[in-house]
């Protein structure tokens, strides 16, 4: 009977000591979990401070609308990599809206969720140094100083085995610079809305002087009143929608006009570098002054000089408001 009452007695000791062990475990974790939430996340710290050191640029044009000339101011200077039309190989004579694939050429766009998303994932990957695919010779052709390992790498060996070039580089750049033309400024908006890192520099070129640039090209298919009025609505639609976004990401955002930095390069150049806080230097400017010297301002306006006056009726017809949203002139 003794033995019986001791060994309750024992049992309830036990059970009494184990609540109340669990009960100050119980507080102590509780302690350090809210010291955690309190204190800043090392994790966290080391993704902000790698975030924070990177800077993305998404030059946004129209095809014949001067983004060769302005990609090379941009992407061609120090501890920048430059991703040379990233979505040429996606569609050549298209660009994406959110659901569709539409044709530069004429008021037509297919339906598709894929493509466009596609495009977006792709686009994002890039700027995260995963850059792969046909397009790799083109980009190390037209990438300038940040494709130099990559081109030593594949002349002697596939491209494939030559990526890691591409990355090692990629990553160690500071400023990520991206020419893309197949897009919509609605797409554009997606990016920046998805990306803390990213800025976008839109430019702008009179729509007559890129028809011009077209049809020199034989761009113009299936004729040059369709593809001036498809160019139009699309440059209205894009441009409607920057006013809105750069009210909304004021220094995430910048508009240029090509013909703007054809007659005053170094003073443009420098208003772009200084929206990417880039560092440029003598030799940087120097660069900018020998690439546009003379032929910039010939190129931008050499329209104007050959006067196709069908050409330019078509694009007076269809542009009315894109003209009055850009602030080119109607009549020249």
């Amino acid at each position: 009977m003794y033995q019986l009452k001791y060994n309750i007695i024992r049992r309830g000791l036990i059970l009494s000591i184990s609540s109340i062990v669990i009960y100050l475990l119980w507080i102590y974790c509780s302690y350090i979990r809210d010291s955690w939430y309190r204190l800043p996340n090392r994790a966290s710290i080391q993704m902000t401070d790698q975030s924070t050191k990177r800077t993305d640029v998404l030059l946004f044009a129209y095809m014949r609308g001067g983004s060769t000339v302005v990609g090379h101011i941009l992407g061609h200077v120090s501890n920048t990599f430059y991703i040379y039309e990233p979505l040429l190989h996606e569609s050549v004579i298209g660009y994406f809206l959110a659901d569709k694939v539409c044709s530069i050429q004429k008021d037509e766009c297919r339906y598709s969720i894929e493509e466009p998303s596609r495009a977006i994932r792709l686009l994002k990957q890039n700027y995260l140094c995963n850059i792969s695919g046909p397009g790799l010779p083109l980009m190390r052709d037209k990438g300038g100083p940040s494709w130099q390992d990559f081109a030593k790498c594949t002349a002697t060996k596939a491209s494939t085995e030559c990526e890691k070039a591409i990355k090692d580089n990629c990553q160690k750049s500071t400023f990520r610079v991206s020419k893309v033309l197949r897009l919509s400024m609605r797409m554009i908006g997606q990016l920046l809305e998805d990306m803390d890192t990213l800025k976008v520099i839109f430019l702008l070129r009179d729509p007559r002087g890129i028809m011009a640039s077209r049809q020199t090209m034989g761009m113009t298919f299936p004729d040059s009143e369709t593809a001036s009025e498809s160019l139009c609505k699309k440059m209205y639609v894009d441009c409607s929608l920057a006013n809105l976004l750069e009210k909304t990401y004021k220094k995430r955002f910048l508009k240029i006009k090509y013909e703007d930095i054809a007659d005053r390069p170094i003073e443009n150049a420098k208003r772009m570098y200084d929206f990417m806080n880039y560092p440029y230097t003598k030799h940087d400017i120097e660069m900018v002054f020998s690439l546009t010297q003379g032929n910039a301002t010939k190129r931008a306006k050499h329209w104007l000089q050959e006067k196709n006056t069908t050409l330019i009726e078509y694009v007076n017809k269809y542009c009315e408001q894109t003209f009055e949203i850009t602030g080119y002139p109607l009549r020249v």
